[in-house]
């Protein structure tokens, strides 16, 4: 699942650690941006309400995330959260506790879903930052999530606005899927770390300009090249992958292919992405490197 969001609050300074109290402002501050206020859910009401937005963002005839297991996360003290505006559900989230082995505890957004008519606006930035806030008040330093890699304007926020960055590659994550953003497709996805007392990202930290291009777009068609021995690479995304899923299936498939291919292989061999190059590629860097 995903988000689809605006431009975040930058406020928290490029060296300022960020607290549970500047999260909290934060938050507010998002949420008067998009003339909203976001909020825990409760009741039977509001969480029939979150999982029939849900069913709306989705495009699916079952919700996304059936009721009793958002009365279940949110009993077992997941977050569950929502925006609303004149008392109208405009967006939610719901996310629930996970924990590596021997690891601190992080918190897993399942889902934030934004309602059609209003993605792009900056509501689902608002549930963001609200779930930031939420999480960093009981101590949790980690969010993490799933997301389609090849989604240009999920990553771009995700990974360019946030500063979240993909740790792992998990092919058909879901298996097949019958709502109208995978129907028909595979879905891999990536692993999204957002640390979330560091602050949100200004310029990316390496000199993008000396990045090895290792996937490249060929009149939107991905072209994959060497993986050299250099410290940054870039992995361009297609400028729309959702119209060439519609329009050349057979080009989307070669896209997830050459992904499915490259991004496991970059990570395997110690390459870490570190960050967005506008207007769309991921840079991976690699310690280790001959060159480095």
């Amino acid at each position: 699942m995903s988000d689809h969001v605006a431009t975040p609050d930058r406020s928290t300074g490029a060296d300022v650690p960020v607290t549970a109290e500047t999260a909290r402002r934060d938050a507010i501050r998002a949420a008067e941006r998009s003339s909203v206020t976001v909020r825990d859910l409760s009741g039977p009401g509001e969480l029939r309400g979150l999982t029939e937005l849900f069913t709306i963002t989705w495009g699916s005839s079952q919700a996304a995330v059936p009721q009793d297991l958002v009365i279940a996360i949110r009993h077992a003290g997941g977050y569950v959260g929502g925006a609303f505006s004149d008392n109208l559900m405009t967006a939610a989230g719901v996310g629930f506790l996970g924990r590596d082995p021997g690891g601190p505890v992080y918190l897993h957004s399942h889902a934030v879903g934004v309602h059609p008519r209003l993605q792009g606006t900056g509501v689902g930035l608002a549930v963001k930052m609200h779930q930031r806030a939420w999480a960093l008040a009981r101590g949790i330093t980690e969010i993490r999530w799933t997301f389609d890699p090849l989604m240009i304007r999920n990553a771009s926020f995700n990974v360019g606005r946030l500063g979240g960055l993909p740790i792992s590659y998990l092919p058909d994550f879901y298996g097949e899927l019958d709502d109208d953003y995978n129907r028909g497709d595979h879905t891999d996805r990536v692993v999204l770390s957002w640390k979330l007392d560091q602050p949100l990202p200004g310029r990316p930290p390496f000199a993008v300009a000396d990045a090895v291009t290792v996937v490249s777009s060929d009149d939107n068609a991905p072209v994959v090249h060497p993986i050299p021995d250099a410290p940054l690479v870039r992995v361009e995304i297609p400028a729309g992958y959702e119209q060439l899923r519609r329009e050349t299936p057979g080009t989307a498939l070669r896209w997830r292919l050459a992904y499915r291919e490259v991004f496991p292989r970059l990570l395997d061999s110690g390459y870490r992405v570190v960050g967005w190059d506008h207007p769309r590629a991921y840079l991976l860097h690699r310690e280790d490197s001959g060159t480095s």
